[in-house]
């Protein structure tokens, strides 16, 4: 049941750097001690944002054993805080997105 959530963004990118400070204040807390968060610059790991299709910033994935389970471009900060959760308990992930 091990969770992945990852962060893709650039440091040029102005909507990442505040989806940062939820996605920092998510792996923070305690009931998300055993998931990994992880955070991938595009213009450093070009190769694995392409072969992940990231096209967009911000772009959060979040995998669950391994699998892709929901793909969020430009996510709002409301629908940060439920990916974990609903990600732990294996639910089809609604997300609300700014797309």
């Amino acid at each position: 049941n091990k969770l992945v959530l990852l962060d893709f963004f650039a440091v040029w990118c102005g909507p990442c750097k505040a989806i940062a400070l939820f996605v920092a204040d998510l792996s923070s807390k305690d009931k998300y001690k055993d998931a990994y968060f992880g955070k991938i610059e595009i213009d450093v790991l070009s190769s694995l944002s392409d072969g992940l299709d990231v096209q967009a910033m911000p772009t959060i994935l979040l995998f669950r054993d391994g699998m892709g389970i929901v793909k969020v471009v430009e996510p709002t900060p409301t629908a940060l805080p439920k990916l974990p959760d609903e990600g732990l308990r294996g639910k089809k992930i609604e997300v609300e997105s700014a797309r």
